[in-house]
């Protein structure tokens, strides 16, 4: 969902094991902003309403900039 609307994830990290039919676990990715895009919060929010309501998943959503020095 995020790639066909222009946003890029990154960095995903996948911890539990849905093998064993285990339910419970959790999908951590960083999303590349994208100043270009006209709109990216919006399109952002729309798109995490719409994966909440769809597919039932809790988002936890973190903003944690960080800068590396040049």
């Amino acid at each position: 969902m995020y790639n066909s609307n222009g946003i890029h994830l990154y960095d995903v990290n996948l911890q539990g094991n849905y093998g064993n039919g285990n339910e419970k676990g959790s999908l951590a990715f960083k999303i590349r902003k994208n100043e270009d895009i006209e709109g990216f919060n919006e399109k952002l929010k729309e798109i995490n309403q719409k994966i909440v309501k769809d597919f039932k998943i809790e988002l936890k959503v973190k903003n944690k900039s960080t800068k590396k020095p040049l």
